[in-house]
């Protein structure tokens, strides 16, 4: 993976690799004010990639599609 940069940057994406970090990136999402997809929660095949920049929440399950990569711990690494 490539290095990363901040969630503000918009090429840059969170890893998730579990249900428990999706649904705790998304409702850190909601909690500011993003606007996530319900279908999101039901995600059920890992590794995904969330995109937080912005006010809608986007994602993929490819990694090939971004420039930046930030793994789970760091992005909590980040917020607290």
């Amino acid at each position: 993976m490539a290095d990363y940069k901040s969630l503000e940057h918009g090429s840059t994406v969170i890893v998730v690799k579990t249900r428990p970090e999706l649904c705790y990136v998304l409702e850190w999402c909601e909690l500011n004010g993003k606007h996530t997809s319900k279908f999101m929660y039901s995600v059920d095949s890992f590794p995904i990639c969330l995109s937080v920049d912005g006010d809608m929440v986007g994602w993929t399950d490819r990694m090939d599609r971004a420039l930046y990569y930030k793994p789970f711990l760091e992005f909590i690494g980040d917020i607290t």
